[in-house]
């Protein structure tokens, strides 16, 4: 691979992390919603409805949230949860029902449930409503259109949003409609971008490889061409010999040639001895002088 070809490949991988990296927000409705209310038993018999026709203005999709004369103990309470795959791009938004009795003025919080997943009611016991924590509650901020904003970013729980909707003062009383499909906006995760396979980097070279080796004699780089070098010498032909026996350390390899000397001397030094012995033996004894 060509070092320009290299940094194209690089460019465009760079592209493709920005883009699949950056995905558009989109809104999301809640997988599960519901209200709750308190209720006036007697004999086993529930008659809240005959004696609080108050809720009367609530839709059959809406949610109630409403205070009580009991600080601590609210007349109603609504429930939303949200599946979120990625991150949470925006608040959540209800807006109040515009044909209800909703006090003006009214506050609201939302307070993380301890499960997301519970069971959808309208105007459900406030007995059998979802759990919820308070710690770390959210404060909702009206808009200029009237809506209820909350900032849930740190409300995230796994890949959920589940918030309980509580009123902020024993008076406040809101009927929000049912929560649109965009109540919330979600940001999915970006998909992991495709890199260059090792296949490929094999065939064509790695970029690495292509920066740092060489161009060979006669390569093209862009519009110019590169001088041939010099001739490289053919490499030797190997040749496939016998395998030679290695001496063990310390000995003294034999010379060539060293024996036939050696024999040869000791042949001279044999003659020569005989050679003295004949003539020792051949010159007369000397006879001692008579007494």
């Amino acid at each position: 691979m060509s070092v320009r070809r290299g940094l194209a490949v690089a460019l465009a991988a760079t592209l493709s992390l920005g883009i699949v990296g950056s995905p558009a927000a989109h809104a999301a409705k809640p997988a599960a919603q519901g209200w709750w209310r308190s209720s006036l038993n007697v004999l086993g018999i529930d008659l809240t409805a005959l004696l609080d026709p108050s809720t009367v203005d609530v839709p059959a999709d809406g949610l109630l949230v409403a205070g009580s004369t009991t600080a601590g103990q609210p007349e109603a309470i609504a429930a939303v949860a949200y599946t979120v795959q990625g991150t949470v791009a925006g608040p959540l938004r209800l807006v109040p029902h515009a044909a209800t009795a909703t006090v003006p003025g009214s506050g609201a919080m939302a307070c993380p449930l301890d499960n997301p997943t519970f069971k959808p009611a309208q105007g459900g016991l406030i007995e059998n409503a979802p759990k919820y924590d308070c710690l770390g509650a959210v404060t909702a901020k009206v808009d200029s259109d009237g809506a209820y904003v909350f900032d849930v970013s740190t409300l995230v729980r796994g890949d959920a949003v589940a918030v309980a909707i509580l009123p902020t003062t024993q008076t406040s009383r809101i009927v929000f409609a049912s929560p649109g499909d965009d109540s919330l906006l979600v940001k999915a995760e970006a998909p992991a971008p495709a890199l260059p396979s090792a296949t490929a980097d094999a065939a064509t070279g790695s970029f690495g490889d292509a920066a740092l080796s060489p161009p060979l004699p006669g390569a093209v780089l862009g519009n110019e061409t590169a001088a041939p070098g010099p001739a490289a010498e053919a490499a030797p032909t190997a040749s496939i010999t016998a395998p030679t026996a290695v001496a063990p350390i310390g000995a003294t390899a034999p010379t060539p040639g060293r024996g036939s000397a050696g024999r040869a001397f000791l042949f001279l030094a044999i003659a020569a001895a005989i050679g003295v012995a004949w003539v020792v033996a051949g010159r007369p004894r000397r006879r001692s002088a008579a007494p």
